[in-house]
This record gives structure tokens, sequence and C-alpha cells, in this order.
């Protein structure tokens, strides 16, 4: 992730925060001790941020640096037909009925089994005694694909924070690194976390210029979100939708924040601190390439 990356995504908290605490620039300057000058050279791009100050504004949000990345997943999804390969010097699973059924990975945190079964169903190729992972980390991996962040799972589960977050990576960590072949991952979000090929990624919309030339309805929208592996709960993001694209539509051909405003009854610095929103879904979420560059200047 790049700086510029990172300071759009912190200036999209930055504004969510104030809208929904209902704070002015000031009040949120003081609480956070970061001076209101700063805060709107983050909330205008500018990269040039001490760690520090970074760290002042999460900690007044209640946000860690962990939950500010990309959703658990690269930025973009990974090239058609170049799945990820299996360890091939990993011993093989087990042979016989277990390793014979296909097991869908939903099934399995439909109804987690215990750490015993799991040593059948997800040897370890290097242990066998042992299983990939246990069935509190599979429930930790299950709230977060539910959306939930890593506070509210480790509230959830009556777990600390690091224990939650321990498990989480631990668990990432094992799958990344090797699955058995009857194992099949069906949830779209954790192929995108453990970078496989998306299990049901049409292809469709892979560029921002594709979504202005068709204007997909918010159904379309949401649909391709979900495909993209996004989580539906949780933390609160923008998702991309039609007006959204419209918008975008107005300021390529020319019209100003103030007659776009106009149009949607918004304020000018609204439309922009929008617009800064929608960079940010359609990059991480959508993972679309940016190729209309006269946009986002």
């Amino acid at each position: 992730m790049s700086a510029y990356d990172f300071i759009d995504t912190l200036a999209v908290q930055i504004l969510t925060y104030k809208k929904e605490h209902n704070e002015t620039a000031t009040q949120f300057a003081k609480g956070c001790g970061v001076s209101a000058a700063t805060i709107r050279r983050i909330e205008n791009g500018d990269a040039n941020v001490k760690l520090s100050t970074a760290d002042k504004l999460l900690r007044y949000m209640n946000i860690t640096l962990i939950d500010l990345l990309p959703p658990l997943a690269t930025e973009s999804p990974i090239a058609e037909g170049k799945e990820r390969p299996r360890n091939k010097e990993a011993t093989p699973a087990p042979q016989g009925e277990v390793a014979e059924k296909k097991i869908l990975f939903s099934e399995l945190l439909a109804n987690i089994p215990s750490d015993e079964v799991l040593t059948e169903l997800l040897p370890d190729p290097y242990r066998p005694q042992r299983a990939l992972t246990t069935h509190s980390g599979l429930e930790v991996l299950k709230l977060r694909l539910e959306g939930l962040d890593t506070a509210q799972t480790a509230e959830r589960l009556h777990m600390t924070l690091s224990q939650a977050d321990h498990r989480l990576r631990k668990t990432v960590r094992q799958l990344t690194r090797y699955i058995p072949e009857n194992i099949v991952i069906d949830i779209p979000a954790l192929r995108k976390i453990l970078e496989i090929q998306p299990f049901h990624f049409t292809g469709r919309y892979t560029k921002l210029s594709e979504l202005l030339r068709d204007m997909p309805s918010d159904e379309v929208l949401f649909q391709l979100d979900r495909e993209r592996g996004n989580l539906t709960g949780g933390r609160k993001r923008h998702r991309v939708s039609n007006q959204d694209l419209y918008l975008l539509q107005q300021r390529l051909a020319g019209h100003t924040y103030r007659s776009i405003g106009e149009e949607l009854g918004m304020s000018p610095k609204a439309v922009r601190h929008r617009i800064l929103r929608i960079k940010v879904g359609l990059k991480w979420y959508l993972a679309v390439d940016l190729d209309v560059p006269a946009l986002f200047n």
C-alpha cells in the first residue's frame, strides 16, 4: 500500500468519524491532539504525515492499523487462471473416506468441528498429529468473515484483542501455506484473503472506464462487490453506487463541485469528500483500475 493510498483511507475515516459523531473540525482536532491544519492537509491528500500523528488519529477514533488496511486482501484480484499452487513438498493428506469427500469450507464454518475432528479434516502436513487450525481459530475467522472487526470478535468470543488477532493471523497463515485437496474454499472473501483465484469471479468490470461506460445498477454493483470477496458488515465503508458513477461522469464532463452539489443537494466540500470515498471504494473493494486519471488529479 502506497503512502497516498494510506492517506486517502485515513482521510475517509476522519471525515466519517466527524460526521457520525457530529464533531466540528476544531472539536476533532482538540480531541485527538493534532492541529486542525494538519488534519486539513490529510483530508486534502498530503502524504507527508508523521507516523506519530497517524497514531494519535487512529487512537482517538478507536481504529487499529489492521482495520485501516485493505480488507484482509490484496489490492487486486489474482489474474484468471493463476490459482495459488498448493504446497507440493507437503506430506499428502490422509487417504480414505475423509480425504475422498469434498468438503466446502462454508460447511466447516457453519458447524465448526472439535479440535480432534479438525485433526482429520485439516491435518497439518508437517505435523500430522495436529490440525492446521483449531476450533477457536475457526471461530475467530468465521466472525471476521461475517464482517466483525478484531475488537468485536474478541468481545463476542470473550478473548483479549491480542488473542483474537493471534488466532486469526495463525489460521490465515496456515491456510495460505497448505490446503488439503479435498477442502473447497467456496467463500469469496476467504479466497481473497488467501490470494486464491476468485471462486465465481466473472471478470466483469476491471477498469473504471468500463463502469462509466455501462453505468451498472446498484444491484449489479452490489453483486460485483460480493464477487470481489468483500465483507458485508463490520467496519463502515463506502460501497460504490450508481449515483457515485453518475457523479464521476459529471465531474469528467467538466462540471464543478458546486454545480454537481446543486444538482445532488450537496455542498461543494461534500462532493469533493465523496469523490475521495469513491476512489477508495473503487480501488480497494471493487479492485478496478483507475484508468481515468483526470478524475483524481
